[in-house]
């Protein structure tokens, strides 16, 4: 915390002490106060350097808060930003691994976990999550489509709503639409 803290208060911080310092605030365990106070201040010195700085994964909604973030080959003057969301029962390390193999140029990348976790008894290589709800546990079934049955797009739109945030803060951080 006290990086984050002399970083966000020092002009003369280069682009890569920015970044870094995101990472400091993240594993801090601040107080959320502390944490958007000191937030600001860094955002507030990379947009005036108009550089984009990794997601302060403390402020995202608890379940994308492990999500993996790499930046390209010179961080903070990235032109994209990729996102990767996986699929049914998978997990984001194998596409982090991936997206940094293929080194897109100019381009950061962020790989999420599905809010979800799925049950580990459904999976060959637990654990692995869902974007969804999509199992009835009292039936121990799939949940079948019908115009009465709501769960999935429930919790669907539950999905929708915590990845709304999160671009939310990729627009904080300098990422432009």
């Amino acid at each position: 915390f006290r990086k984050a803290s002399a970083v966000s208060m020092c002009p003369s911080a280069s682009n890569v002490e920015l970044c870094r310092a995101v990472f400091h605030l993240d594993e801090a365990r601040a107080g959320a106060h502390d944490v958007v106070k000191i937030s600001a201040m860094l955002r507030s010195l990379a947009a005036q350097r108009g550089i984009r700085l990794p997601l302060i994964r403390s402020l995202l909604p608890d379940p994308f808060r492990n999500c993996l973030f790499s930046h390209g080959d010179s961080p903070g003057q990235e032109e994209h930003i990729v996102i990767c969301l996986h699929g049914f029962g998978d997990k984001a390390p194998p596409y982090s691994r991936l997206l940094e193999a293929m080194k897109i140029p100019s381009s950061a990348s962020v790989s999420l976990n599905g809010p979800l976790e799925v049950c580990p008894e459904l999976l060959d290589n637990p654990p692995g999550f869902s974007w969804f709800h999509f199992f009835d546990e009292k039936a121990g079934d799939f949940i079948s489509p019908s115009p009465t049955e709501t769960r999935r797009l429930d919790s669907l739109d539950g999905t929708v709503e915590m990845l709304r945030q999160l671009m939310e803060q990729l627009l904080a951080s300098g990422w432009q639409r």
